[in-house]
């Protein structure tokens, strides 16, 4: 959930400007969709883009690590395939062994989509979830991969907050969170997993910067 948003920029290191347009960059995005052949109704489906053409080959080749990652992490853990193929049949080959086959119709579906943003400084890869394998609700996951575009190493919120301003960053952050969450007292929360051993509100480093400011997620 969205629990901080519209952050102020006096906190940034870096200012946010016009996200989705990529004019330094080439992009180019597949789908890989295939149904299961004994039940149409379960189904895998992978979108994601491929960098043709960068600032950099340096940083091209960096963002597309990082895609590669994704693409073919396995859906029920983080360990990698060797391709998409293989990804897709992990997902139909644990659907065959619930024993799903038994209840004609039945429905299970994994969707995966990556997405690139970009601002004057960070690149960021939008990876959405959205999996169904027969439970009551289907699962939903959105996870924010942000790469330092001159560097094309991994970007946190410790390389973006001023330093000197991090306590009242975390004060601001988790006064924003008491709203968002309708909390009337955030003491209650103390012992949850949104404070750190120290009792410090704890900052979730699954963020985009977008031209409305910093949300964390």
């Amino acid at each position: 959930m969205k629990y901080v948003f519209f952050l102020l920029f006096s906190f940034l290191l870096t200012g946010c400007s016009t996200t989705i347009k990529l004019e330094d960059m080439t992009v180019k995005y597949k789908i890989y969709e295939k149904k299961y052949k004994c039940n149409k109704n379960v189904y895998f489906k992978l979108t994601y883009p491929r960098i043709k053409k960068a600032a950099s080959t340096f940083l091209k080749d960096k963002i597309n690590e990082k895609i590669e990652y994704h693409k073919l992490k396995n859906v029920f853990d983080e360990s990698s395939e060797n391709s998409i193929k293989e990804v897709k049949s992990k997902f139909f080959d644990t659907y065959a062994r619930c024993n799903y086959l038994r209840v004609p119709g039945s429905k299970w579906f994994y969707e995966r989509d990556i997405d690139i943003f970009i601002n004057e400084s960070i690149v960021t890869l939008v990876v959405t979830e959205n999996i169904y394998t027969g439970g009551i609700f289907p699962i939903f996951t959105k996870s924010y991969i942000n790469i330092n575009k001159n560097t094309g190493e991994a970007t946190s919120l410790d390389d973006i907050i001023i330093r000197d301003k991090m306590n009242d960053f975390i004060k601001f952050a988790s006064q924003r969170f008491v709203e968002k969450r309708n909390i009337s007292d955030i003491l209650n929360l103390k012992d949850t997993e949104f404070f750190d051993r120290n009792g410090m509100f704890k900052l979730n480093n699954n963020f985009i910067m977008d031209k409305n400011g910093l949300s964390i997620y």
